[in-house]
């Protein structure tokens, strides 16, 4: 073989060595908006189907509610304090392809944000639909698909 075709051969290997690396370090963590249109919710539960079934391959799978209700988060009870002081706190139920209902009951709080997760979700797993609502009305102006490996991202 000529050292042109070696140096080709090489060159063309680490092209797509850096090209793999590229792939995997971008695909550490995965956001899809569900919905980024303004959403009243309230006691009763309201039915959201995604455009495509929420998919992840990670561990971790969130559920993230950007607030647009005036508010400040109450960390005590993991919600969210209205003006007039009581809580809100919001509740998800996500359904998988086979029909399987999960509860998303675990609350945190990222920047404006409160996610909603549950450890037990499975990865690999299609979900079809979900329900969300609230012991008091509020208003979200987004809801994300959040998908990560905790060891691959912090957050």
């Amino acid at each position: 073989m000529s050292m042109d075709k070696i140096f080709q051969l090489r060159f063309f290997i680490l092209l797509i060595t850096l090209l793999l690396m590229i792939i995997g370090c971008s695909q550490s963590f995965s956001i899809r908006t569900i919905s980024d249109e303004t959403i009243i919710i309230s006691n009763e539960w309201k039915e959201i189907n995604p455009k495509q079934p929420l998919y992840c391959d990670r561990k971790i799978q969130e559920i993230l509610l950007d607030i647009l209700t005036k508010h400040e988060f109450e960390h005590t009870q993991r919600g969210i304090r209205l003006q007039d002081g009581s809580i809100a706190i919001p509740e998800i139920q996500i359904t998988s392809s086979e029909g399987k209902i999960y509860d998303l009951n675990s609350r945190s709080f990222l920047s404006d944000s409160i996610v909603l997760s549950n450890k037990e979700l499975p990865n690999l797993t299609k979900f079809e639909k979900l329900r969300i609502r609230c012991n008091k009305p509020i208003q979200i102006s987004k809801m994300q698909w959040i998908c990560y490996n905790f060891e691959d991202v912090k957050r």
